[in-house]
Order: structure tokens, then C-alpha cells, then sequence
């Protein structure tokens, strides 16, 4: 166990330590420009240090989210490039239902060298730096450089941004602040350029929202379409085949992810999960205004207890920009984008409180983003843009550095978690389910036997397949998490249990043909049995893919292979384009040259 308040010393001392060397940069050195972005990516890594410690640490979900990389990364060896069941207890589709670029990115660390707990930590790493960039990037083409360095300050040092990496540990809720500036970037370049490559990036992007977190897409979604056409209508020549083809960028992100998305769409059916979703919780404008924590100061009670705010100098801000706004400070441009952004704000505060409890109800999937506190990752966002916009008529460079300190030292106490503890690898076992297992919810066979709370995750005895009836000799000669493997030799008639909960996909092959399997066994519910008459076998339990995973799945790769093609194209045309410059710019020096001769 590690101090937490050592912690604290050692954020006041780097990050002091930090502000000493920009003085030295900026008044020593007057004649350099001062680098935004290297700066932006030096105070992004304050708040992340603490996570490079070794060990785990105290909070919501990080135990979770490892125990599901372990079994995507199991998935993946195996061979299966979508994965989709995770093999812990009686088995589950998780993968279908959770979102896996996360862990696909720390797959892919893991496969470098480093632990499982380590490669989601740098998961959280990364897209934490990450998405100081890419808010940069975007409000700098908006508005300037300094306006989208302040705007990534506020973005990165976000209450909810903060609390999403170091207590909560939402992974996809904590990695996707990274990509909804880059679709908004990206959509602006698109439609003011039309260039092929921000075609690209935009499906990309896209499709990286709803393979991160689709619930937060969702809403974000909202906005975006909003944002295209407001910047495509502040174009002087609005050319209605650039908007045409935004969309189709827009329909080739969704393509692209349409592996994750359909089948989660068309399979959560046949699953209790939505069943289990009330509407969320509600919270009021004090508890987003003030944390009751050390003077507002902790964005988490000793308890454990998370508090949900908007960021002080977010708030701030917010109220300078509509003063700024009635005073009439603003361009056309910088007040259509403004009031667009405090439109989207105030709909977000309104479904964040009770009077917006009938909207939750109208409006499909939006019931599952579980909780509305989910709901200050587009806040965080919206006003992070607001700021800069701000941000932009403030001529005095003093208030503007005030403000970048106020917002990071007002957040220095959460700058880590609680505290550090050894890493625990028996807490990985059996860990998490999400009622996913099979359930038919017009089935009146499953609403008077289905036990809601009795399934443990762990199985029996650690068995795989037992007998439950007969007499038969085992022996499993492979297994992965969707091909299971066994010979066996039957003396009597059997009946077999093995331990793995049925779900469309499973199928058993007994000597290569197709047997029957019973999942509706009420000592077993839900359990796969078969039986087997006297006689030697040899029996396969694979996990297929139905028609809609095997349609999605095609369509997915042909777009990857598509976007990948045009990627090509448009660099191959970029170079060809950059050597005809080169050449000619050779040719008239040379020119000149003889000229002068």
C-alpha cells in the first residue's frame, strides 16, 4: 500500500518543477516560439503519472476491464479476429455486447511484452494524452493555437475526465474522450477541404466513437450532424455533393464497425441485460456545481463515492462567454458556433435532471447508458470548446495563463487514485458477468424458471464437462474459448453436462455431424447437456457465427479493405503530386541558374 498524500507531494513538486522550466522557456529564450502542442503533451502527463506506478489500484471496474482483456487476448490467439465469448465460468458472449477497440489496443500491448494489468493502464494512458491532442487540434482550426491549448487544459483536466481514469476506470467511457474531438476535427476539415484524407479519417473516427463507447455516441452524434451542417452552411459556396458525401463517410464509419454494432442490436434479445436497466438515476444542479469533498476540492468522498461535476472553471467560463455574447463581442461565425455549443449544453444538463424523466423514455437505447453521470464526457467536451471560444477575445495573456493554473491546480488532489495495492491475479477469476447469458423474454418456460441471482460464475470442481447420468471415460484434448475438444468412450447411456451456458452460436459436432444439444434442463437452466448412447466419440463444442455476425463481419472487412485502398490511392496521389512540384521547382532553379551563367 502506497500513501496517497505522497502522491500529492510529488504532483505539487513536478508540476512546479514543470511551470519553472515554460518561465526559463518563454524569458530566457524570448526569440523561440512557444510550442503549444509539446507543451499541451508535457502537462498531460501530470494527471497520468500516477498510474505508471506498479500495482493496481482501489477503484470501480480496472479489475474488470483486465479480466475482459485476458479473455479478448485468449480470443484473439485462437484466432478469432471478433471476438466474442469469454470463456470465465459457465461462459458469456461479453464481446458481443461490450465495446472492444479498448481491447484490441491493449491486446496489442500485451503482445508486446506487457502484463495485462499494464496494458490497460496504458490504455488509459495514452488515450488520456491523446485526447488533449485532439481537442487541440480541432479548436485550433476553429478559433487559433492559443484558444485550443486552453480549450485541451480544460478538456484533460475535466472533474469527469479525471474521475473516469483514476476512480471509476471505465475504460471505453475514459478512451473515448480522445476520439470525439478528432470526428469533430475532422468533419470541419472535410467539409471545408473535401480532401480524401479527412474523408478517411472521418469514418474512422466515427467508427472508433462506437467501437469505444456506443452509449456516449449516441448523444455525441446529435451534435455532430448538427456541427457539419452549421459549418457547411457558414461556407460561402455551399456545394450540396460535399454534405452528400459526408454522409457517406458518416455510413462508411458505421460500415466499418458494423461487426460490434448489428449484432449487438439484433443478439441483446436474447439476453436479460436491457431487462436489468431502469432508468438511470437522476442527479440536481448542486451535486454537478460543488463537491461536499475537502471544500469542493475532491471529486471523490472516503467512502468510495464518486461526485459527479461540471469543473469550476468550465462553469466559469461558461458565464463569461454569455456575457461576452450579450455585449456583442462575438463574430457571426465564433456566435453561431457559440450558441450552438450552450444549446447542446443545456440539453445535456436538462437530461441529466428528474423533469427530463419521460425524454429517457421516448428516445431507443438511450436507457443504456445506465447511469447520466455518463452524460459529463460530452459536457466536459462542450464546455472545453466554449472556453476556448472565450478564450479567443481575451487579450491579456495573464488572465489567460490564470486561468490554465486555476483549472489544473483546482484538480490536484485527483490527479491519482486513493492509494496503490499489489496486484491481485485471483481477483481475475471468475470476475464480472453482465446477464448476457441466453434468455428468451416471451418464453413463459423462462419467466417462471429463470433464477435471476443463482448462477455462480465459478464452475464446480473446476470441471468442464461432467456426467450427470450413465457411466463414460473423458479425456478433453483441446480447448479454446469457442472450440471445446473431448474422446469419450461411452459404456452406457450418458448424459453429459458441459459446463458452459448455451447462446446462439453453439453447436455440437459428435463424430462430425450435428447433434442435438438441451439447454432447458431445469436442474441445469441454461447449462449445455446432450446425451450419448454406448460407443467411442469424439465430440466438438464450437461457438459459430450466425448470419447477422457473419454478415457484419464481411462487411466489415470489405470496408477496412476499401478505406484502406483509397488510403493508398491518396497517398500514392500525394507523392506524385509533391515529386511534380519537386521537379518543377528543380527545373526552374536550374533556369535561373543558366540564366545567371
Amino acid at each position: 500500500m502506497i500513501d496517497p498524500y505522497r502522491m500529492i507531494v510529488v504532483n505539487i513538486f513536478i508540476s512546479s518543477l514543470l511551470g519553472i522550466s515554460f518561465l526559463i522557456y518563454c524569458f530566457v529564450w524570448p526569440k523561440k516560439k512557444f510550442n503549444f502542442l509539446a507543451a499541451l503533451i508535457l502537462i498531460s502527463l501530470l494527471p497520468v503519472i500516477s498510474i505508471l506506478r506498479k500495482g493496481s489500484y482501489e477503484s470501480g471496474h480496472l479489475a474488470l476491464h483486465v479480466n475482459y482483456t485476458i479473455e479478448f487476448y485468449e480470443n484473439l490467439i485462437a484466432g478469432n479476429i471478433f471476438p466474442q465469448w469469454a470463456d470465465i465460468g459457465y461462459g458469456f458472449p461479453i464481446h458481443i455486447f461490450q465495446y472492444p477497440l479498448p481491447y484490441y489496443a491493449a491486446s496489442i500491448f500485451h503482445f508486446i511484452g506487457f502484463s495485462f494489468l499494464n496494458s490497460v493502464k496504458l490504455v488509459l494512458f495514452f488515450t488520456y494524452i491523446l485526447s488533449g491532442i485532439t481537442m487541440y487540434l480541432w479548436i485550433k482550426e476553429e478559433f487559433g493555437k492559443i484558444p485550443g491549448f486552453v480549450s485541451a487544459i480544460l478538456y484533460l483536466f475535466a472533474p469527469a475526465h479525471l474521475v473516469d481514469m483514476h476512480f471509476v476506470v471505465s475504460l471505453g467511457e475514459s478512451a473515448v474522450f480522445a476520439f470525439i474531438p478528432l470526428a469533430f476535427f475532422s468533419t470541419k476539415k472535410f467539409i471545408e477541404t473535401g480532401k480524401t484524407v479527412f474523408f478517411v479519417l472521418l469514418s474512422i473516427s466515427v467508427a472508433s466513437l462506437i467501437l469505444t463507447h456506443p452509449m456516449v455516441t449516441i448523444i455525441i452524434f446529435y451534435f455532430l450532424i448538427v456541427y457539419a451542417l452549421i459549418i457547411w452552411f457558414l461556407k460561402k459556396k455551399r456545394k450540396v455533393k460535399l454534405i452528400v458525401y459526408y454522409f457517406i463517410s458518416i455510413l462508411f464509419g458505421l460500415m466499418l464497425s458494423i461487426f460490434y454494432w448489428l449484432p449487438l442490436i439484433s443478439e441483446e434479445k436474447y439476453t436479460m441485460y436491457t431487462l436489468t436497466l431502469p432508468i438511470p438515476g437522476f442527479l440536481t444542479i448542486k451535486e454537478l456545481l460543488y463537491s461536499p469533498a475537502l471544500f469542493g476540492l475532491l471529486f471523490q468522498g472516503n467512502q468510495g463515492k464518486s461526485y459527479n461535476l461540471i469543473g469550476y472553471a468550465h462553469l466559469i467560463l461558461l458565464f463569461i462567454s454569455i456575457f461576452f455574447y450579450l455585449k456583442k463581442i462575438f463574430n457571426t461565425h465564433e456566435k453561431i458556433i457559440l450558441l450552438f455549443f450552450l444549446g447542446s449544453f443545456s440539453i445535456l444538463i436538462l437530461l441529466m435532471l428528474p423533469i427530463s424523466k419521460p425524454i429517457w423514455k421516448l428516445i431507443p437505447y438511450i436507457n443504456n447508458i445506465q447511469s447520466v453521470a455518463r452524460l459529463l464526457v460530452p459536457i466536459s467536451f462542450v464546455t472545453s470548446a466554449i472556453a476556448g471560444i472565450v478564450v479567443g477575445k481575451i487579450n491579456k495573456k495573464w488572465l489567460i495563463v490564470l486561468i490554465c493554473i486555476f483549472t489544473i491546480y483546482t484538480t490536484i488532489l485527483n490527479w491519482g487514485n486513493r492509494k496503490m495495492v499489489p496486484e491481485n491475479r485471483d481477483i481475475y477469476v471468475g470476475y464480472g458477468e453482465m446477464y448476457t447469458e441466453y434468455y428468451e423474454r416471451d418464453n413463459p418456460f423462462y419467466q417462471k424458471n429463470y433464477n435471476f441471482d443463482g448462477y455462480i460464475l465459478k464452475r464446480p470442481s473446476g470441471k468442464n464437462i461432467e456426467i450427470v447420468t450413465g457411466k463414460a471415460n473423458l479425456l478433453e484434448i483441446n480447448r479454446n474459448p469457442t472450440k471445446h475438444e473431448y474422446i469419450m468412450q461411452v459404456k452406457e447411456a450418458t448424459t453429459f453436462k458441459e459446463n458452459t451456458f448455451y447462446f446462439p452460436g453453439w453447436t455440437l459436432m459428435v463424430n462430425n455431424k450435428l447433434h442435438k444439444i438441451n439447454y432447458q434442463n431445469l436442474n441445469n437452466l441454461g447449462i449445455i447437456t446432450f446425451d450419448l448412447n454406448p460407443g467411442l466419440y469424439k465430440t466438438e463444442l464450437i461457438f459459430n457465427n450466425t448470419p447477422v455476425r457473419s454478415f457484419s463481419q464481411s462487411i466489415s472487412i470489405f470496408t477496412f479493405i476499401l478505406l484502406t485502398l483509397c488510403t493508398i490511392f491518396t497517398a500514392r496521389q500525394s507523392v506524385l503530386i509533391s515529386a511534380k512540384r519537386f521537379i518543377k521547382r528543380t527545373q526552374l532553379n536550374v533556369e535561373k541558374l543558366s540564366i545567371k551563367l
